[in-house]
């Protein structure tokens, strides 16, 4: 394939309170080869949805042979079953985590696609947003735009997750990224359209989760935060590392596995 994909997407925030959001990223997931990789994950896709729907239908003969209203638990499972499916690290749960866990386990069955991520620490002393005049639309799109000109060795069409433009803003999007050597076209788009995006949300938002977790930021013994760490334990399992390995160490500014998938991952400068 001449020109590829590369899916983009954001976790957290760069403005607000660095105590309720420390970490920020950007991930771009590069395609090269489609064909069979998204044959491989819309089949996984939908048979995730034929079964809710199963499992929707047996509640419903329930209800039907008990002849009673139903539960508030019980709507409350029809009415999730019913919404398209998106996977989002931040819905993992105890009840769907395995779903995400074949996720992941598919997508490192390929070698073609590549993952390369940019994190900052909001909390580093060093932070600051003047680098972009304390625009944060502005630092997202900068962000972005040298992510792409550090990572991109080939031709790309570029898609990225929908995020509004401030209407006084002078800085758009497309024409930034468009500016980036080798990229031939970009798009906005909702995740919910592509099961890439809703895959770099799902590996970027691990990463988060590892550096936010060093810091302290989840109890050990929270249960909220249980289920994602068992999903980035995976992670790191994929990656040959240990639980207790950090997937970006302290003082490390660049880790990259050139093992297929390859995964790249690097702190910001400032």
């Amino acid at each position: 394939m001449e020109v590829c994909p590369v899916f983009v997407d954001e976790t957290g925030v760069l403005s607000g309170s660095p105590q309720q959001q420390p970490i920020y990223g950007i991930g771009a997931l590069v395609v090269p080869e489609t064909r069979d990789i998204t044959e491989a994950l819309y089949r996984l896709h939908f048979n995730l949805v034929s079964e809710r729907a199963a499992e929707r239908q047996s509640i419903r003969r329930q209800i039907s042979s008990r002849g009673v209203p139903p539960t508030l638990g019980e709507v409350n499972t029809l009415m999730h079953s019913t919404r398209h499916h998106e996977y989002k690290f931040s819905e993992v749960t105890r009840f769907n985590v395995h779903h995400y866990i074949a996720l992941l386990n598919l997508y490192f069955s390929f070698s073609e696609p590549t993952f390369h991520a940019v994190l900052l620490n909001r909390m580093d002393a060093r932070y600051s947003l003047s680098r972009w005049h304390g625009d944060p639309w502005a630092a997202y799109v900068s962000l972005v735009c040298d992510l792409l000109a550090e990572r991109l060795q080939r031709q790309a069409f570029v898609i990225i997750d929908l995020q509004g433009k401030p209407d006084k803003s002078p800085v758009h999007l497309e024409d930034a990224v468009c500016a980036v050597p080798g990229v031939k076209g970009c798009l906005r788009a909702v995740s919910e359209m592509s099961v890439y995006l809703q895959l770099v949300d799902v590996l970027l938002g691990c990463v988060q989760f590892d550096l936010k977790d060093a810091d302290g930021y989840y109890g050990a013994t929270s249960k909220r935060a249980a289920e994602k760490r068992e999903l980035v334990n995976f992670l790191k399992n994929r990656l040959g590392l240990q639980p207790q390995d950090r997937l970006l160490p302290e003082g490390e500014r660049l880790r990259e596995w050139g093992t297929p998938p390859r995964f790249t991952l690097q702190r910001g400068d400032w």
